[in-house]
């Protein structure tokens, strides 16, 4: 549905789009709005009067709006309509009204009494799966204005919620259970959206923002210390619990890849002191960096500055030369 801004009350008329012929009146507090209720109710087979509907078809649903009376008082409206059926009547308008206007309680508000007898009565009910599919179909590709959005946002502003709220909102997701080809269609669709970021890159303003994400959620000037609230949300234990989930990741990308947790000390000793291999070297035969063979042969108290002779270096040399032949 799309209409404009611009709200007009009063007594309109669909005219045919070739011979401007009106060919049903009606009253509304908002003609453009009511305009395109016709049209959505005659495609979607809702509409309370079949006649119009079936001329708006002929229409290509596309008719002319025409606005006959506006400015007045929604007390007017009605006798308004009246007046205007009878008028067209009378000079051979083939109208598809179904009565003679007036009906309607226009601007009309039901009570609380009313609201509350509705409610009750709708409660409890369940929608077919075919109203469902209907409903999802009809608001495929709407989309909410900005004024719209900035209203939804104004009165969702500063709600919280109970603790029993949040308590059911959390049984409820644990409840859920979610089959093995939703979790790996899940995991295929974030591990390929990786795969196009890693691709992509970052751009420099995306990191600037990223930056000025970050320092905004500090509350506190450079150099100060975290205050009592942040530090007990990302403390010591916080900290630990991270570092934790990131090592056991890594273990379970090891076992699956098959990379060993772990050097023994004889191979390191073997590969970096009598076989002359660099750090760099050890760290791509055991899927590692570099950085993780110098904390094993801190580990195992293995001197980074061991000397070598110059047999070692000559055998180090030959074997990067024969990689080298090999690699072209």
């Amino acid at each position: 549905m799309k209409y404009s801004k611009l709200v007009v009350a009063g007594v309109y008329a669909l005219c045919d789009p070739v011979t401007f012929e009106p060919r049903y009146i009606g009253k509304s507090i908002n003609c453009e709005k009511r305009y395109w209720e016709h049209i959505n109710g005659a495609q979607k087979a809702n509409h309370h009067n079949q006649y119009l509907a079936r001329v708006l078809k002929k229409m290509d649903w596309k008719p002319r709006l025409l606005i006959l009376e506006h400015g007045l008082p929604e007390s007017e409206l009605l006798a308004l309509e009246m007046d205007w059926i009878a008028y067209g009547r009378r000079v051979g308008w083939r109208l598809t009204n179904m009565t003679e206007g007036g009906e309607g309680v226009s601007g009309a508000k039901p009570t609380a009494l009313t609201r509350a007898k509705i409610g009750a009565g709708n409660r409890g009910k369940k929608m077919s799966d075919e109203a469902k599919a209907k409903l999802r179909e009809a608001h495929l590709g709407m989309k909410a204005s900005d004024a719209a959005r900035a209203k939804m946002s104004a009165s969702r502003t500063g709600i919280k919620h109970t603790a029993q709220a949040r308590a059911n909102m959390s049984a409820a997701q644990q409840a859920r259970v979610v089959s093995e080809e939703v979790r790996a269609a899940a995991s295929a669709k974030q591990r390929a959206a990786w795969v196009l970021r890693r691709e992509r890159g970052v751009s420099d303003v995306t990191r600037a923002r990223m930056s000025a994400s970050q320092k905004a959620r500090t509350d506190r000037p450079p150099g100060e210390p975290w205050s009592p609230e942040r530090h007990a949300k990302y403390g010591e234990e916080e900290k630990a619990k991270r570092s934790e989930a990131q090592r056991l990741r890594w273990q379970d990308w090891r076992e699956e890849n098959g990379i060993p947790d772990t050097i023994s000390r004889e191979e390191l000793i073997r590969l970096y002191v009598d076989e002359a291999f660099s750090l760099k070297e050890i760290g791509v035969l055991c899927g590692r960096g570099g950085n993780w063979v110098g904390s094993q042969l801190k580990r195992y108290g293995i001197p980074t500055s061991v000397g070598r002779t110059n047999a070692q270096k000559e055998i180090a040399k030959a074997r990067r030369q024969n990689e080298s032949i090999k690699g072209k």
